[in-house]
């Protein structure tokens, strides 16, 4: 009967420990999550090199293009590319769009700050972007050197589900297996040699 009583002690012990390692796992997954969820992780972009010459960013739509003024009163859009990049041709003063109002979904979205910026900042614009299922915070900048620069943060539904489901439940996976290897270290370690 001891020996049940043992072989049942020593299970309610590892029991509670692989649930331990699961909950802890999972916590650290949420937390994980939540940081990874506000962010797709993207960091500053060139949009235009020095050649552009920009002293201001006068707009940046919805769809990320990029409208700049040179110091001689040039305007320049840049406009984003299925490779990443940005296309940029001058344009008419008449051609360049305004940055559009904000949705009203965006009331509650606080992306955070950017990184540190590529050089000294002459002129930015901030423009958030959102609908029911995304939201998303364009940066644009240009800096004393004239060139441009982008950076875009934002949250999606696949993504946000990704990092709000995926992060807690590989954390728990984690948490269990690492409980469960260290009883078995501690069983081995109290074998005799």
């Amino acid at each position: 009967m001891s020996v049940l009583k043992e072989i049942a002690g020593l299970f309610r012990l590892s029991a509670t420990w692989v649930a331990l390692g699961l909950v802890g796992g999972y916590l650290a997954g949420v937390i994980v999550g939540q940081q990874l969820g506000g962010s797709d992780l993207v960091g500053w972009q060139r949009v235009a090199a020095a050649d552009v010459a920009a002293v201001e960013v006068v707009s940046v739509t919805d769809e990320s293009v990029v409208y700049v003024r040179a110091a001689n009163g040039q305007h320049t859009r840049c406009t984003p590319t299925t490779n990443g990049m940005f296309d940029c041709v001058a344009v008419e003063d008449s051609a360049v769009e305004p940055t559009p109002p904000e949705s009203a979904a965006c009331g509650d979205y606080e992306p955070g700050d950017p990184a540190e910026t590529p050089g000294y900042v002459v002129s930015a614009v901030h423009h958030r972007v959102c609908t029911a299922e995304s939201a998303t915070m364009l940066d644009v900048i240009a800096i004393s050197d004239g060139s441009v620069w982008i950076w875009n943060t934002g949250t999606g539904a696949w993504f946000n589900f990704g990092a709000s489901t995926a992060a807690p439940l590989v954390g728990s996976v984690l948490g269990g297996l690492l409980a469960i290897g260290l009883l078995r270290l501690r069983k081995n370690s109290d074998q005799p040699a």
